[in-house]
């Protein structure tokens, strides 16, 4: 039997921890994690940067996100008697704001589960919205790309989590050609160094649309309505 991605590299690239570590070694760009195992050592970690995204290691769909930064935290899970609850669905996961006094009570809960502690790259506000790109990278092509974007104040740009799918002129209006060509080249290295064939890679740009950084890449991603992903993979597969 032979596997457009071997289960091996799709296990691996469930574990956000692993994948991430292995891109790094490739020496692809990604966000800075930290190992947090107390309040005290995030406290300190608070100090020196601005903001962290807090993931599960296993996760998806923007769902178990939180945002926290020295005065404030906020998250889209249910936190309720002292225990974080998944919400019963998959879409548009309301963030809240966890009160002072619970704060470092849920913070605690996602130190001891082992929750990924993520630098926050800032994003580049274009016209109230910021944005991240999804791009397929297929048997070392990248035959398709899109912006998602959401308003500057929210967290996550998911579709699954109230974002928006832009169409390409959005990316065309604020990136020149040879940033997109780097970016679609960034991604091929993404899915080559995790053993994947077939991926959807996510990037994202610093505030100054300079430097991209792969956040992750997926070897079972949904797919943009506009382009027949199906039908480009099942091509691929036949000219391999």
């Amino acid at each position: 039997v032979e596997y457009i991605n071997p289960p091996s590299s799709c296990i691996m690239d469930r574990d956000k921890r692993k994948a991430a570590f292995k891109l790094k070694k490739a020496g692809i760009p990604t966000p800075e994690i930290y190992r947090v195992s107390s309040l005290k050592q995030l406290s300190v970690l608070l100090d020196r940067v601005d903001a962290l995204y807090v993931k599960p290691n296993f996760g998806a769909m923007g769902k178990g996100i939180t945002y926290v930064t020295k005065k404030a935290c906020y998250t889209n899970f249910i936190f309720r008697g002292n225990k974080i609850i998944s919400r019963p669905y998959d879409y548009k996961w309301k963030f809240i704001r966890i009160n002072s006094k619970r704060r470092d009570a849920f913070l605690n809960q996602l130190i001891k589960r082992k929750f990924i502690f993520e630098k926050e790259v800032k994003h580049k506000d274009i016209k109230g919205r910021k944005f991240d790109i999804r791009a397929y990278a297929v048997y070392g092509d990248v035959p398709y790309f899109y912006a998602r974007t959401t308003s500057a104040e929210k967290f996550v740009t998911n579709w699954t989590q109230g974002g928006r799918i832009e169409n390409r002129n959005f990316l065309k209006r604020i990136l020149p050609k040879e940033k997109i060509d780097q970016i679609c080249d960034l991604c091929k290295d993404a899915a080559n160094a995790l053993g994947l064939k077939y991926a959807g890679v996510d990037v994202l740009l610093d505030e100054n649309l300079e430097k991209p950084y792969i956040l992750e890449a997926q070897s079972f991603p949904g797919y943009e309505r506009r382009f027949n992903l199906m039908k480009y993979l099942i091509e691929k597969i036949e000219q391999n």
